[in-house]
């Protein structure tokens, strides 16, 4: 019942929401990106808008890149099958997608914007906009894509791009700028699209060692401007 919700919290002082509608699995509202979440239970992104804006309360759709939470086992084997998923040292796969495949960039890219320009919402925001973890990702994918960007041959993969192996520091920056092109592709577009639109991230709280353990680097993007709030998880 989102006019009830609304309606308790504008009587408690509230005056914006961050509703989690979406992640790479599916959505629960309307998309041409990605499709309706599993136990999709109809437009709830609209119906939330309708009721907000009864009570004069901003909606903030806040969406989880990367992860497969919702998705239908239909969807995460196929994602299986395209070789998109993230995949630790040893070879172990996650319900996590790549962010170097240029698949998984389009889609969360497209799927931020999609929320900006499709409904009239106040702002946007990521969630695990990050690797899964330290562990993460040393794909065929990356080991390719890591090459090309950084014009050297890596010999001994994943161990020269390791700790105390010769393309470590440059792989770091590489790994940060696969997170981090995401957030600003995506800041570019709904900003020329929405100029007023806010764009907001939920960020570890424990920078700067985040720049290496997850690939997130919250302050460069903040000196960058290509987010417009930080909410660090405290």
């Amino acid at each position: 019942d989102w006019d009830l919700v609304m309606q308790e919290l504008s009587a408690g002082g509230l005056n914006a929401v961050f509703p989690n509608f979406c992640d790479a699995g599916g959505a629960q509202y309307e998309s041409d990106v990605i499709p309706p979440a599993r136990g999709y239970s109809g437009n709830q992104l609209q119906a939330c808008l309708e009721a907000a804006a009864r009570y004069g309360i901003e909606v903030h759709p806040w969406r989880v890149n990367w992860r497969l939470s919702s998705a239908t086992p239909e969807r995460s084997e196929q994602f299986r099958a395209e070789g998109r998923l993230a995949q630790t040292l040893t070879g172990e796969q996650s319900e996590w997608l790549c962010p170097s495949d240029e698949r998984n960039f389009k889609m969360e890219v497209d799927a931020m914007v999609e929320m900006a320009t499709r409904y009239p919402v106040t702002g946007i925001h990521f969630d695990y906009i990050r690797y899964d973890g330290p562990s993460y990702c040393y794909c065929d994918k990356c080991h390719r894509n890591f090459e090309r960007d950084a014009q050297v041959q890596v010999e001994d993969w994943p161990k020269d791009v390791l700790k105390e192996g010769p393309h470590y520091e440059r792989f770091q920056d590489w790994r940060r700028e696969q997170i981090t092109r995401v957030v600003r592709e995506v800041h570019l577009r709904a900003h020329e699209a929405r100029p007023e639109i806010v764009v907001s991230a939920a960020v570890f709280s424990n920078w700067p060692s985040s720049r290496t353990s997850i690939g997130q680097d919250a302050a460069a993007w903040a000196e960058e401007g290509i987010i417009d709030l930080l909410m660090p998880m405290t």
